[in-house]
């Protein structure tokens, strides 16, 4: 059975959960208490529109997990010093979510730090900081490795797994 959506999560061991993206945050989520998973498709709308969040509430509400006890992993992503973003969507989302935006500012062009605001949004969802594990790989700059759209404008992806072992 085929599902899609921004956000998947199981648990059920026969089920493989994959996130398709280019430069975009594959974000993977792990309960071991509950045995349950998820994985996420996190862009800059994504996650000022709560992907994650809803994420974490979802495993809560399906498993009983608590945002506290998660692991999560941040996939490869374009990094900050590749993604340009527009002063007008920063300064938008700049009021609405101050503690949890991260951007750089180079020669009056701005740079969104997607992993880095994806992390302050988990914590501020309650899950630990230690718990948290971020890819340094950047999308954009392993041209060998990872598909970059920003870097190539063509279509690709790259696309990411979670899954739980059968015990």
């Amino acid at each position: 059975m085929q599902k899609e959506g921004d956000a998947l999560l199981t648990d059920s061991p026969e089920v493989l959960l994959g996130i398709n993206t280019a430069d975009c945050l594959p974000v993977l989520f792990y309960d071991l208490a509950n045995k349950a998973i998820a994985a996420a498709h996190a862009g800059y709308k994504g996650l000022f529109d709560g992907v994650l969040q809803n994420t974490i509430q979802g495993l809560s509400n399906h498993f009983g997990s608590k945002a506290q006890e998660l692991r999560v992993a941040i996939g490869p992503a374009i990094c900050v010093d590749h993604y340009e973003f527009g002063r007008d969507l920063l300064e938008s989302y700049q009021e609405r979510f101050p503690q949890e935006l991260c951007f750089k500012e180079r020669h009056g062009h701005f740079y969104l730090d997607l992993k880095k605001t994806a992390q302050n949004f988990l914590m501020a969802a309650g899950v630990l900081e230690k718990n948290i594990f971020v890819s340094e790989q950047c999308t954009f700059e392993e041209q060998n490795d990872l598909y970059s759209y920003r870097r190539s404008k063509d279509t690709g992806r790259n696309i990411t797994f979670i899954g739980l072992r059968q015990t």
